[in-house]
């Protein structure tokens, strides 16, 4: 079975200060597992949209990242701009790539919408799939009168009450939360977006657009794509121009080099993950071997998990294990990922480090990547902690809760998920130190102290359950 794959595109009301964008980008791909595809800004639009995709755990917590980094760095009340918005982050949709249903993408909106809604008091409206009542489907509906509006009818008509959060408007706006399909955003300042492209494919909106364009003595230019779109709708639009009506994807080179089989043929033999380690090279290194022990800890809580929802004797916390195993099967992949993650962020600041010297426009792109290299050398083991951390909290319940038969299961579990949270966190403060004075680096280690005491305190709780199990026989 792939691994589940989720797509998140949220947009975000600002499209003009390069620092605001990355912050945001940086806050969301610090979230183990989290690839950040496409990152698309318009300025006379003010408002930037990203692409990325993740697990749909990991995917979750980078939405909700990046929306609290947006809260803190964009305020609405002085925002202008030609697109329609309501909130700091003004849409956010999950949109199912693999192994995983819209029906489930939809309950991960909705749990996210909740959380934005409890941790930021940030109002929340939910969208498309997701959509509390049938009004409410389409976002223009939503956004109806944009910000100036919401901020006016919001606690006075009831028709305008979010579906999660304060019937306010802070400085932060509202927020759109769904769950949808594939969207393209097509525009040619013919703005358009294909919310169901099959039967409305891509190359009969340019046909159109020019025809009428024709009518009106205009001809078209140029057009732009925002974001990504599936291959699909490009291969529909080159047989709609070439007239192949029996062109399929499957006389793609790409897709059939892409399918599993031919891929597991001609994928090159790799030396094992503790023989890689073992070698003279310094990548992989600790921050790789953090990741690993997290995975081994996932996979063992898994393992607890899948002893216990099928015991009549455990019928009590059936519910909580089901929840418990869907969790660490998402990161258990994402910790796998990681792994990788940290060695090429490890060998892109050895990179850095061998950019050539001298002139002062040399010097300047060199310390630029490096900085750039080593923020990501300490991203990749602060998401591992935290993950590590999330980890020792399952296993804390596991320990208290699970099958006691697995009792010394869920306490190895805990003892490595502790290990992984400790070697991680050593890999963000010696990235953290070598950015000397930089503000990040003091965000990096605030957030290290954080999770060591906060490891500390789960660790012991975790010792003391796991022991009274066993002594309880």
């Amino acid at each position: 079975m792939p691994q589940p794959l989720v797509e998140c595109v949220p947009n975000f009301s600002d499209g003009r200060r390069p620092e605001v964008i990355a912050a945001i980008r940086d806050a969301i791909r610090t979230v183990a597992g989290v690839v950040v595809l496409d990152t698309h800004s318009d300025a006379d639009h003010n408002r930037t949209v990203l692409t990325f995709v993740a697990p749909p755990e990991a995917a979750l917590e980078a939405a909700l990242a990046g929306t609290k980094r947006a809260a803190e760095l964009i305020d609405m009340t002085h925002h202008s701009g030609a697109h329609p918005r309501i909130g700091a982050t003004d849409v956010v949709p999950f949109i199912p790539l693999q192994g995983i249903t819209l029906a489930e993408c939809v309950q991960l909106a909705r749990r996210l919408g909740r959380r934005i809604a409890d941790e930021l008091g940030i109002p929340v409206y939910l969208y498309e799939a997701a959509a509390s009542r049938p009004e409410r489907q389409n976002l223009e509906a939503v956004r109806e009168g944009q910000i100036e509006a919401l901020r006016a009818e919001i606690a006075t008509r009831p028709e305008r009450a979010p579906d999660f959060g304060p019937a306010h408007i802070g400085p932060a706006g509202a927020t759109v939360v769904g769950a949808r399909p594939p969207l393209i955003a097509y525009k040619a300042q013919v703005s358009l977006n294909l919310t169901d492209y099959p039967p409305t494919p891509m190359a009969r909106v340019p046909a159109a657009v020019r025809r009428e364009a024709a009518r009106l003595g205009a001809r078209v230019m140029r057009s732009e794509v925002v974001g990504l779109l599936p291959q699909a709708a490009l291969v529909d639009a080159a047989a709609w121009y070439m007239q192949i009506d029996s062109l399929s994807s499957q006389q793609l080179i790409e897709r059939r080099l892409q399918e599993p089989e031919t891929a597991a043929r001609l994928a090159p033999k790799e030396t094992g993950f503790l023989d890689a380690l073992a070698t003279s090279t310094p990548a992989p290194g600790g921050g790789s071997a953090a990741a690993y022990a997290a995975a081994m800890a996932a996979a063992l809580l898994a393992m607890v998990a899948r002893l216990t929802v099928d015991r009549k004797k455990y019928a009590a916390v059936r519910e909580e294990m089901l929840s418990l195993l869907a969790e660490v099967e998402t990161l258990r992949p994402a910790m796998q990922s990681a792994v990788n993650e940290d060695a090429a962020a490890f060998e892109a600041v050895m990179a850095a480090r061998r950019l050539p010297k001298g002139s002062s426009e040399q010097n300047l792109a060199a310390a630029q990547a490096l900085r750039a290299a080593t923020l990501r050398a300490a991203e990749v083991p602060l998401g591992v902690a935290r993950s590590a951390a999330r980890l020792l909290e399952l296993a804390l319940s596991a320990a208290e809760r699970a099958n006691a038969a697995t009792i010394t299961d869920a306490g190895s579990a805990g003892h490595m998920a502790n290990a992984a949270l400790q070697a991680a966190l050593l890999n963000v403060r010696v990235n953290a130190l070598s950015l000397g004075d930089d503000p990040q680096a003091h965000a990096f280690s605030s957030q290290a102290d954080h999770l060591q005491a906060r490891s500390a305190d789960l660790l012991a709780k975790m010792q003391r359950a796991a022991q009274a199990r066993m002594s309880a026989g």
